[in-house]
């Protein structure tokens, strides 16, 4: 008998297709399990969108809960060659006429002239005081010279006043001292001990450095200690300092030349604008999310989308009743929403209140229960926060998702099963079919060879 090799062989038929044909049919389960599938994912996908537009508008949200967008203040001078400012939140609205009379100046002291850097100027202990520092330093042979006295002044470690370098003028060298701080208070004062040279007061040796105020002046005064020396609206000030910051509570004056120049302090809104415009920017782009997802998305139209966008609309036209004042309402301050629902925002509108009474304007925003921060805060976080509404939506939807992936790999193995019970039971039916036609062969053959059989080709 012949061996059949392949599926057809034997009966003639197209089994192969035959058979692909069936397993179409009994694909049609999973091909649907395949669709709930994929319409999950977009599902999953849409409300991950969600999410990140909320917690976009949350975060720009975020700064209306902050009082330092509301609590900055500028400080402006008339003229910055004179004199410049800036302000801090401890600042208030106000005017001042300053009128810088001298600069504060720091102390700096130039010894005799030595023939070059390498001079030794002599040994024994130099005391150095500026302000409320002061170090001792021993001077001995091995840093007696010029540099070595610079050296051993600027790496002393209590030394946190005065720094010393070495100029090279006047066919010589000089060991220049200056205090590091501003202010009479900071002059430097030198005094030594146990010069090698017995006199601890003189011009030679290492007493050639001795300075002080009201004594002995070995060294060259090249600037004289100086306090900054101006008036406030005609009341006389002394700093040590040339960045004034204990006379106008919450701003400090950096002076910078003699002359008089008027300071202006005023409330500075770019943030509080730019915390407006950041939320009226998010909250557009979230409305847009929202209503692609409705029109073209697989959540079609979906309760929730609706709910999102109508709770956070409302919480711009309510009225809470904490707020007893003219300062009311979202719309009140420069808020407003378009026929076609596009949130806005109009500055002049703000500003306008922000000078008819900024401390109902900022609490109207920034208060911890009732203000506009924290009612649209509460209905993001609704939705958005860990654990919130949208998680509970996305975990409902990605466990219906495991449930799918469980049947398909069920149906997938079932399908599998069915396939192979087909191909046997057709390869069955084509081997008989094969055995069948092979036998009919055989016979008429033999019935052929008969004595006075006779073959008829239209039988």
């Amino acid at each position: 008998m012949p061996v059949i090799s392949s599926l057809g062989v034997g009966s003639g038929l197209d089994i192969e297709s035959i058979i692909s044909g069936i397993m179409q049919v009994e694909q049609l389960p999973l091909q649907r399990l395949q669709q709930d599938k994929a319409e999950i994912e977009a599902q999953v996908s849409e409300f991950g969108k969600i999410k990140s537009a909320l917690s976009t508008l949350d975060t720009a949200v975020e700064k209306l809960n902050d009082k330092s967008a509301f609590d900055a203040f500028l400080a402006n001078s008339g003229d910055d060659d004179v004199f410049t400012a800036t302000a801090t939140s401890e600042a208030s609205e106000t005017n001042h006429s300053i009128n810088v009379l001298s600069l504060a100046q720091s102390h700096r002291l130039a010894s005799g002239v030595f023939a070059s850097d390498d001079a030794q100027v002599g040994e024994g202990s130099l005391f150095i005081s500026s302000g409320t520092n002061n170090f001792n330093i021993d001077i001995t042979s091995d840093n007696q010279s010029l540099t070595g006295l610079r050296d051993a002044i600027n790496t002393a470690e209590a030394n946190k006043s005065v720094r010393a370098s070495v100029i090279n003028v006047d066919g010589g060298s000089r060991l220049i001292l200056t205090a590091l701080n501003t202010g009479l208070a900071n002059s430097i004062e030198i005094s030594v001990t146990d010069d090698a040279d017995g006199n601890d007061t003189d011009a030679s040796g290492l007493s050639s450095l001795v300075y002080q105020a009201a004594g002995v002046q070995n060294l060259t005064e090249v600037d004289a200690a100086q306090d900054a020396s101006l008036t406030v609206d005609g009341f006389a000030v002394q700093s040590d300092s040339n960045f004034v910051s204990d006379v106008i509570g919450g701003v400090t004056i950096n002076l910078n030349q003699v002359g008089t120049a008027e300071l202006t302090v005023e409330r500075d809104m770019d943030h509080a604008l730019s915390a407006m415009d950041g939320i009226v920017s998010a909250f557009n782009t979230l409305a847009g999310t929202l209503d692609e997802v409705r029109l073209q998305g697989a959540l079609g139209s979906d309760s929730m989308l609706y709910g999102i966008q109508d709770q956070l609309r409302a919480v711009f036209s309510s009225v809470p009743s904490a707020f007893d004042t003219k300062i009311n309402q979202a719309f009140t301050v420069g808020f407003d929403f378009s026929r076609e629902g596009t949130l806005s925002f109009d500055a002049e509108d703000f500003k306008a209140q922000v000078s008819e009474d900024f401390a109902d304007l900022m609490n109207f925003f920034t208060d911890a229960t009732h203000g506009l921060g924290a009612r649209l805060t509460q209905v993001l976080d609704t939705y958005a926060q860990v654990g919130g509404v949208i998680d509970s939506r996305t975990d409902g939807l990605q466990s219906q998702s495991r449930t799918v992936d469980d049947r398909i790999e069920a149906l997938n193995i079932r399908l599998e099963s069915i396939e192979e019970r087909y191909r046997q039971q057709f390869s069955a039916m084509d081997a008989l079919v094969g055995n069948l036609n092979s036998t009919g062969t055989y016979l008429a053959q033999q019935l052929a060879n008969l004595p006075g059989a006779t073959f008829n080709s239209g039988s």
